[in-house]
């Protein structure tokens, strides 16, 4: 497959030795943490100062132990500092996204690098290239064009990005062969299949476990199998709290179900909201789906915040799908 390839400018401005300050979206998942620890090794041993800035929450089971490595907000000294830091946003397909530290980056340089299909770009320099399986694999390629080694420790840290956006590259396919031997070159610097697997799936909570089952005997089907709908309660919610939560797995063994081609995950916010998760095998946009709703991600994993209850969500979702997935899927989202 033809990739973007990477911007001159872009290199231009890692070449600049100084403070890089690394930024990465609200509710941040593997992806964006993996290649904000991943860009920061490399580029401290390059000579730089570096810091990690996440607004959280770290509820994820796979990267809250990297919670501490990451600041909610940029100390004063750093914005006043001369020359003034260098922003790199990673994995962020819209400003508001990245919350508050948006407000505190206004006036700097930035670099965006990102890989979804929907949104609305910004920074000074940009590399967006929503081919890309993950914003880990642009880092990769950066970081390679600039000549930089990739250690170990940096190697596992993208290989495991990569490696959550892909669902351990259930995702990819015969149009993916520089993906997997951008892999390979991972793999030759010390990163490890194993660990990865482990470090996503393992360590799981007997909790954890249990949600899973609720949630897998709720799925209702609709479209002869087509569409799987599942969501949990607010008391639920309550009683297993976040940390609990393994949609991975769920995704995992509701993507392997007969016939299905789109997955929905409700969850209850409070009585008026909820947040909904979006899966796709087939040729359905969930991206474009989610961006209808206020939302965005990539054509076949999406979600969104709806300002609506959970169960008229739910009810609209599932007439929307089942019209998508008829015979004439031509009529508009």
């Amino acid at each position: 497959m033809d990739r973007h390839p990477v911007p001159l400018e872009l290199l231009e401005y890692f070449r600049v030795r100084g403070t890089y300050l690394i930024v990465s979206h609200v509710d941040p998942d593997g992806d964006c943490i993996g290649s904000s620890l991943a860009l920061a090794g490399v580029l401290r041993r390059e000579g730089n100062n570096v810091l990690l800035l996440n607004p959280g929450p770290f509820e994820r089971s796979e990267i809250r132990q990297f919670s501490e490595q990451f600041l909610e907000r940029i100390p004063d000294e750093i914005i006043k500092s001369r020359p003034p830091p260098r922003v790199v946003v990673l994995d962020v397909s819209t400003r508001d996204r990245i919350g508050k530290i948006g407000m505190q980056i206004e006036g700097l340089p930035i670099a965006t690098l990102d890989h979804h299909s929907s949104g609305d770009p910004f920074g000074d320099v940009r590399y967006i290239d929503a081919t890309a399986p993950a914003t880990s694999f642009l880092v990769q390629r950066t970081l390679e064009a600039l000549g930089y080694p990739i250690g170990t420790e940096e190697a596992e840290h993208l290989l495991f990005a990569l490696s959550t956006d892909t669902g351990y590259f259930r995702f990819m396919d015969d149009s993916a062969g520089d993906v997997f031997s951008a892999v390979g070159r991972l793999l030759q610097a010390g990163a490890s299949p194993a660990r990865t697997y482990h470090r996503m799936y393992g360590d799981r909570s007997l909790a954890s476990r249990k949600v899973l089952s609720i949630l897998l005997r709720r799925t209702r089907s609709y479209g002869d199998g087509r569409l799987l709908v599942t969501w949990q309660t607010a008391r639920e919610s309550l009683r297993y709290g976040e940390e609990d939560r393994d949609s991975m797995s769920l995704y995992q063994l509701l993507m392997t179900t007969k016939d299905c081609e789109v997955i929905v995950f409700l969850r209850p916010i409070d009585r008026k909201t909820c947040s909904v998760s979006l899966r796709s095998l087939a040729d359905i946009d969930v991206g474009k789906v989610a961006q209808k709703w206020g939302g965005g991600g990539h054509a076949r994993a999406a979600g969104f915040v709806a300002a609506q209850p959970l169960r008229k969500t739910r009810a609209e979702l599932v007439s929307l799908f089942n019209r998508m997935l008829s015979a004439d899927r031509s009529q508009p989202i």
